[in-house]
């Protein structure tokens, strides 16, 4: 076949955070995605090239391939930028202005409340210049592989609190209720940032459950990563996110959710939801959701699906 007649192959435009090249979630996301790309190969005959964009440009986005298929000329770009990290208006702002944003033609964003914010956020101009956008919820997945239950481990405590972005006074209400109506059962508390991968995966697996303290993540992948533990979660969900101008009701903690994974609530619910939860605990089978749903395979698969239409 002839180089001109040839399938282009299919070019991914990465924005990586040098600043979190260990550790943070756009790490995680383009190793994850580039692994899913290839554990998805089979799914189709097109080739896939990962292209890491230089610093300071803030995009996901499909590059331009010169192509002398006149069809094929232009392929329109996607994004899926730094703010998907971040809740800084400033970061929202500065895409806006971005000559990137002003040629994408398709964005996607990591959960549906985040569109919504970055839609509050962003002057579109007019609602034309804004439905002319595609815009698409695409979730990254996480490894299935090794956030995964330990084969014939015994559960060495009842629960872990993981705590991140809530108030420290709703720490102690959730200690205090757990202390003063389950006193018997036990656990531990992980603190974001202060943590690595194993300790998380370690936790999960050790743990009948999770609760979760959080208040806005734009996918949530540590959710993901816990689910994928076969540890259900009961979590305390801020429920909305409260910007200089606007509020936005919703889910904004652990976006990824199905009934299976567990009970969402609130501290306000604690004393109602928390016992239900505890009685239906035997029912939650969370790790199979994720894996179908989520896994680096199925994530990848679905972006494709996207970008290719």
């Amino acid at each position: 076949m002839s180089l001109a007649t040839a399938t282009p192959p299919l070019r991914i435009g990465v924005w990586f955070d040098v600043a979190h090249i260990s550790y943070g979630g756009p790490a995680l996301v383009l190793i994850g995605t580039i692994l899913g790309f290839l554990q998805d190969a089979a799914a189709t005959a097109r080739d896939v090239m990962i292209l890491l964009n230089a610093v300071g440009d803030v995009n996901w986005s499909i590059g331009r391939v010169e192509d002398p298929d006149s069809a094929r000329a232009k392929i329109p770009r996607a994004w899926y930028g730094p703010t998907c990290f971040t809740h800084a208006d400033a970061d929202v702002k500065d895409l806006s202005a971005s000559a990137v944003w002003n040629d994408c033609g398709r964005v996607l964003f990591p959960s549906a409340w985040f569109r919504d914010y970055v839609s509050c956020g962003l002057p579109y101009g007019d609602a034309a210049r804004a439905g002319a956008r595609q815009q698409t919820v695409w979730s990254a997945g996480v490894d299935v592989d090794f956030y995964s239950p330990a084969a014939g481990a015994e559960k060495t405590q009842d629960y872990f609190i993981y705590f991140k972005s809530q108030k420290y006074d709703d720490l102690c209400a959730l200690q205090k209720y757990l202390f003063n109506n389950y006193f018997k059962i036990r656990g531990s508390v992980l603190v974001y940032y202060h943590y690595d991968p194993e300790m998380l995966r370690a936790a999960a697996r050790a743990s009948k459950f999770c609760i979760m303290l959080d208040a806005t993540e734009t996918q949530g992948l540590a959710a993901l990563e816990i689910l994928a533990c076969d540890c259900p979660m009961f979590v305390l969900d801020a429920t909305k996110y409260v910007g200089p101008t606007f509020t936005l009701e919703g889910a904004t903690s652990v976006t990824c959710w199905d009934a299976c994974c567990g009970r969402k609530s609130h501290m306000t619910r604690l004393a109602t939801d928390f016992p239900l939860f505890m009685d239906s605990l035997a029912t939650y089978a969370p790790r199979r959701w994720v894996v179908e749903n989520h896994s680096y395979a199925a994530a990848a698969h679905r972006l494709r699906e996207i970008i290719s239409r």
